[in-house]
Formats: C-alpha cells, sequence, structure tokens
C-alpha cells in the first residue's frame, strides 16, 4: 500500500503537529481505463460497439488483446488480423496504452 502524507493545514499546535503523522492507504495499483471501439465482424462479436476495458498500469496494446481474447472467446481467432488503432493513429502490439486512450479494433477489409 502507498501512503501519502495528509498535509498539516493548521500551524503550531501539537495535536495540528500530529496530524502531519498520518497517512491515508491508497490501492497500490490503479486501473488504466480505455475505451476500446468495435467495428463491422467485430462489433457483431462482442454484441456492442465499443466497451471500457480496465488494465494493469503498463499495459500495452497486446495485453489489451490478450484481455479481450479472454473476454470474448470469439475474439482469439482473429487475432492475429486485426488492426489496431490508438487515439485515431495505427498502433503496434507493443505500443502503451494510458488511461484515457481511445483503441479502436478493425478487422480485414477485403475489397476489388
Amino acid at each position: 500500500m502507498t501512503s501519502i502524507p495528509v498535509l498539516n493545514i493548521n500551524r503550531g499546535s501539537p495535536r495540528r503537529a500530529a496530524l502531519t503523522r498520518f497517512r491515508v492507504f491508497l490501492p497500490r495499483r490503479w486501473a488504466v481505463q480505455v475505451r476500446t471501439l468495435f467495428f463491422a465482424s467485430f462489433r457483431d462479436t462482442v454484441g456492442a460497439p465499443e466497451a471500457m476495458i480496465d488494465l494493469e498500469p503498463g499495459s500495452s496494446v497486446s495485453d489489451l488483446l490478450d484481455h479481450l481474447q479472454v473476454r470474448y472467446s470469439a475474439l482469439a481467432r482473429v487475432r492475429n488480423t486485426v488492426a489496431v488503432a490508438v487515439n485515431q493513429e495505427y498502433a503496434a502490439p507493443d505500443a502503451p496504452l494510458s488511461d484515457g486512450d481511445e483503441v479502436a479494433l478493425i478487422p480485414p477489409v477485403a475489397g476489388g
């Protein structure tokens, strides 16, 4: 657990000085939340156009794909064919994700 000292806003008295030793305990890790957009067949597979996904800090695009593969097993078979964009720019699997990022999963497109 990480602790943060409380600011001493009342200076001078012993009681107030004791308050500076008080610690507030916060969770050790904060989740990184990314907005994940699903297009075309991925939208049909997932059953929704988007999802908010919580990941560990320091997660990458590959970690997000791992998470989605567990959550939506049907995505496992198309993992190697998906294109990924982070904040509207194509991203490699090792690209880091930050809190508030928008990640788009784009299925392969055929055309003529």
